[in-house]
């Protein structure tokens, strides 16, 4: 059993970077996946992107907007490769992102345990 909550593990952090490069270009720092019944845990530390930096310095509320945009593309792009890769039932997907401690928090809850 825990070797294949591992190798699940894996596969998220896999799809996960997966998505986060098809839309940043970017990787991840780190990603750590944590899973309890029909929930997914991932925090992962994100690097900035550059224009994010600018903006962020110049106008912080059409930052935060920017950045709600990318968060919402990045659900939708997520839920459908785990969707199909794993055939998982997702019920939502919520993510957040902290611009000043670039750390993303992201939550996936599953109509069915893992």
């Amino acid at each position: 059993m825990l070797d294949e909550q591992g190798e699940l593990k894996q596969e998220l952090i896999k799809v996960y970077n997966q998505v986060n490069k098809e839309l940043y270009n970017i990787g991840t720092r780190w990603v750590r996946v944590e899973l309890a019944g029909r929930y997914i845990l991932i925090v992962a530390s994100h690097r900035r992107l550059p224009s994010g930096r600018v903006l962020n310095g110049k106008m912080p509320v059409i930052a935060r907007m920017f950045d709600i945009l990318l968060l919402d593309e990045f659900k939708e792009k997520f839920k459908d490769a785990l969707t199909a890769r794993f055939k998982f039932e997702i019920e939502c997907i919520l993510k957040d992102y902290d611009p000043g401690s670039e750390l993303a928090g992201t939550l996936i809850v599953l109509r069915n345990p893992v």
